[in-house]
C-alpha cells in the first residue's frame, strides 16, 4: 500500500539576533530533530491534502507577514537578495521611492553600510501597498514559509 502524504506549511524560525535584528534560524533547533541535521529550523504550521491548497495558504500568510515585518530586520541586502545593494537602490528609484543615501566603509566588500532598516521604519508607511510589494519582491532570498511533503503514518 502506497503511503499517504500530506502538505505540511511551515514557518521559519525567527530568533533575536542583536541591534534589532532578526534571523531565520539556521542552526539551533528547538524541536526533535536527528543529531546531525543542522538546517533550517522550521515550525509547522498547518497541514492540507493537496500541494495547491497548502501554497495558496502558504502565500496568504506569506503576505501577511510582509504586512507586519521589516524585512530589513531579517540582515543586511546582500543576506536578502541576488541583487547588489546598488542594483537594489536603483529598482527602488524605479518603484518612486528614494532609498537610504549609501553610506561608504572601505572595510565592507561592497562598501556599504546604509541603515535600511531605520529606513524602512521611516518611510513604508507613506508608500502604497504596491510599493511595499515590490521592495518585498527584491528580497528574493527571504522565503519566511514553505511547503512540506510529509508521509502520513
Amino acid at each position: 500500500m502506497a503511503a499517504q502524504v500530506a502538505f505540511l506549511v511551515v514557518r521559519g524560525s525567527l530568533t533575536p539576533y542583536g541591534y534589532g535584528l532578526l534571523s531565520l534560524s539556521e542552526d539551533e533547533h528547538f524541536q526533535p530533530l536527528e543529531a546531525d541535521d543542522r538546517g533550517r529550523v522550521w515550525v509547522p504550521e498547518v497541514v492540507f491534502p493537496t500541494r495547491a491548497a497548502a501554497e495558496r495558504e502558504r502565500e496568504r500568510r506569506e503576505l501577511a507577514a510582509h504586512e507586519l515585518l521589516n524585512p530589513f530586520w531579517l540582515g543586511p541586502v546582500d543576506y536578502l537578495s541576488y541583487c547588489t545593494e546598488e542594483g537594489v537602490r536603483e529598482r527602488v528609484r524605479e518603484f518612486g521611492i528614494t532609498p537610504p543615501e549609501p553610506v561608504r566603509d572601505p572595510s565592507r566588500c561592497d562598501g556599504d553600510l546604509s541603515d535600511w532598516a531605520t529606513w524602512w521604519d521611516a518611510e513604508s508607511a507613506t508608500w502604497s501597498d504596491e510599493q511595499r510589494a515590490d521592495v518585498w519582491a527584491l528580497l528574493d532570498k527571504v522565503r519566511l514559509f514553505e511547503v512540506l511533503e510529509v508521509e502520513l503514518e
